[in-house]
């Protein structure tokens, strides 16, 4: 090799061991990232191939939504009521649920939902109105599944209205109302970046929200003479030498005043039926408003259908005070005046039947139920006649890969001991996360933790005498969610089920549950 004068030279050892250096530090970025991404600035990310690819040798799982959901048939949703003779003499439905989307026991105990299928059986019999709390992720919001979930209930043992309905829905979506409210709302809750409160009065829903002062509508004030009776007083002196006063019931005298009555409202709340919603859902013949109050405050509820009502509603640890309003159709209007109480939603049913309250928590994973007062909570869930809590979360832990998710486990758990103690007379259900997809070299797959994720919930579930319905393997399992997103059964951000979607899902989760209902009726007390 000729080498000219002047001129540096790289000799090839040199090249050659620049080119194992070079895959020395690849190999160590790629075992200290497995997943094969590393977050930048901004929300970028930097994506490689990752360390399960290079050892995994197995052929990429193709999964098909179509057959997924082939045998899963969606109710007309122009129904108010199913044809009871399709049901027979016991209201048995023919369903036929696949091992995959079946409810799992703790150590095949299935008494984890005995207290909620008894109080469904006594609805066959009795005049109450039992409730489905429905806790969940950003995969509830718009009240898509737990809407259908509802409507199906409703259909099968009776029941109106849409459930709890809170003060404003921050994704604006909710399918089952139309909501608008004064501005000047505060909330408080558990989960988000929200205002925290000391006292723990989250209330039934995980939030809680007070109105301030500051702006004021419809304010009306009006200025009157008022004659008062008043009693004169006369000085006694005592044998000690003390002087007192005391009331002179012998003298009575009069005074004007001028006294001012206002009619202003501090703050508001509206609610509308959507024409999108299920027949139900737009009926109702009971609101009832749940508070916590200090002091007692003023509050108008009226009617779209033409009731009307005016009270002064007392101070009260927790109240749960309810109005009958006759068939209601359209919607209604709550005006609040005087010192906010805490408002923890106001419930729209009818008087019997099932009623299924929707609880979306955008970002949570179902931590911070042990920050909410306990005895507050029991209260409510005992007032409201709960019998069945779902908490279906997981999705927000999955965007950020862990090894291990004990750490996990042992948080949720202590959620669910929480829970349980709150309503020691109610059954719980846990649902694991969907399935999501990142992007690949190869195309859209599963995240590798989402099992991981899966089970924590699960044991955690049966560590606390829970059920467990596992939504992965419902929906198809490893690499199934491209597939529903092909077939727009979610959404293009891999990870939410869309309408249709949401549906199917639902229907899903309802086949389960009667599943085990009508094995519940069929196996001897």
């Amino acid at each position: 090799m000729k080498i000219e004068k002047g001129k540096a030279q790289i000799s090839p050892a040199k090249i050659f061991g620049a080119l194992i250096l070079l895959n020395v530090l690849l190999a160590l970025i790629i075992f200290i990232f497995p997943t094969g991404n590393i977050k930048l600035l901004n929300n970028y990310t930097l994506k490689f191939v990752s360390l399960n690819k290079i050892f995994d040798k197995e052929e990429k799982v193709v999964v098909d939504a179509k057959k997924v959901i082939a045998d899963i048939k969606t109710v007309d949703t122009s129904l108010v009521s199913l044809d009871t003779k399709k049901l027979g003499k016991n209201k048995f439905e023919e369903i036929i649920v696949s091992a995959e989307k079946k409810i799992q026991y703790p150590a095949n105990n299935k008494s984890a939902l005995t207290a909620f299928f008894k109080s469904l059986a006594e609805l066959e019999s009795l005049n109450s109105l039992i409730r489905i709390i429905h806790y969940g992720d950003s995969q509830l919001e718009g009240d898509r599944i737990s809407d259908y979930l509802r409507n199906r209930l409703q259909l099968r043992f009776g029941g109106w209205g849409p459930g709890i309905v809170l003060p404003y829905d921050i994704s604006n979506s909710r399918i089952s109302v139309k909501q608008s409210e004064s501005k000047n709302w505060v909330k408080y809750a558990i989960y988000g970046k929200t205002a925290k409160i000391k006292n723990g009065f989250y209330g039934i829903g995980a939030s809680s929200y007070r109105y301030t002062t500051e702006t004021l509508t419809n304010t009306q004030v009006n200025t009157e003479l008022k004659i008062i009776k008043k009693y004169a007083s006369k000085k006694i002196e005592n044998p000690d030498g003390t002087f007192e006063y005391i009331t002179d019931s012998a003298v009575v005298l009069y005074d004007t005043i001028r006294s001012t009555n206002s009619d202003k409202i501090d703050a508001w709340f509206d609610i509308s039926n959507a024409i999108s919603s299920f027949p139900r859902v737009r009926q109702y013949n009971k609101i009832t408003l749940l508070y916590s109050a200090d002091n007692s405050f003023k509050f108008n509820l009226k009617s779209k259908n033409g009731f009307n009502k005016n009270e002064i509603l007392p101070k009260s640890y927790v109240e749960c005070k309810s109005w009958e309003i006759g068939e209601n159709n359209k919607g209604a209007t709550l005006n609040f005046t005087g010192e906010s109480p805490y408002f923890y939603g106001v419930a729209l049913d009818g008087s019997s039947g099932v009623a299924v309250d929707n609880f979306p928590m955008r970002g949570s994973s179902a931590l911070g139920f042990d920050n909410i007062n306990r005895k507050l909570l029991n209260e409510l869930f005992l007032r409201m006649n709960v019998k069945l809590i779902i908490l279906q979360y997981g999705i927000n832990l999955v965007p950020d890969p862990k090894n291990n998710y004990n750490w996990y486990e042992n948080a949720f758990s202590k959620q669910l001991s929480v829970l349980k103690s709150a309503a020691p007379f109610a059954s719980i259900l846990v649902i694991g996360p969907s399935d999501m997809s990142m992007k690949t070299a190869e195309g859209y797959e599963s995240y590798p933790n989402i099992t991981l994720i899966r089970d924590a919930m699960k044991n955690a579930a049966f560590e606390n005498g829970c059920a467990f319905w596992d939504l992965y393997a419902a929906m198809g399992g490893k690499n199934s969610m491209s597939s529903w997103v092909e077939n727009n059964l979610a959404a293009k951000d891999f990870t939410h089920f869309s309408t249709k979607g949401a549906r199917y899902v639902s229907e899903m989760l309802y086949n389960a549950i009667i599943d085990e209902y009508q094995k519940f009726l069929k196996t001897p007390n």
